[in-house]
């Protein structure tokens, strides 16, 4: 039997339109890099029950092995899985050092990281 694989997952999250291409921008990152993330916007904290304009992405730490806190992060947005039309990226900063998923194996495979958006909302 062998050993799982988590990575094996992310070509078919692609395939199938979860992942967003996000790239490390200067400054801030010790190198520039494109990767791909799963990106989720928090509205409401599960834990308080307050609302809440926290983003998250989560991504393969072999892609982006020096994002960190201070890095800035352009994010090519969609405007759904289902409608692949693509919006205008939008740049967020890594707010604080970029934590090993749970359950993500002891070699920390995914790695998540908590973003402030930068690029103003237009109205």
């Amino acid at each position: 039997m062998s050993a799982f694989d988590p990575g094996k997952f992310w070509p078919a999250f692609e395939k199938a339109g979860f992942l967003l291409e996000a790239s490390t921008q200067l400054p801030g990152c010790t190198s520039a890099t494109t990767f791909l993330v799963g990106y989720k916007r928090i509205d409401v904290d599960p834990l308080t029950g307050m609302r809440s304009a926290d983003h998250e992405i989560e991504y393969q730490h072999e892609d982006a092995p020096t994002l960190a806190e201070g890095c800035e992060v352009l994010i090519q947005h969609k405007r759904g899985v289902l409608d692949s039309t693509v919006l205008d990226p939008v740049l967020y900063k890594v707010r604080d050092k970029p934590r090993v998923k749970e359950g993500s194996g002891s070699a920390g495979f995914f790695r998540c990281a908590y973003l402030t958006r930068l690029t103003p909302f237009r109205g």
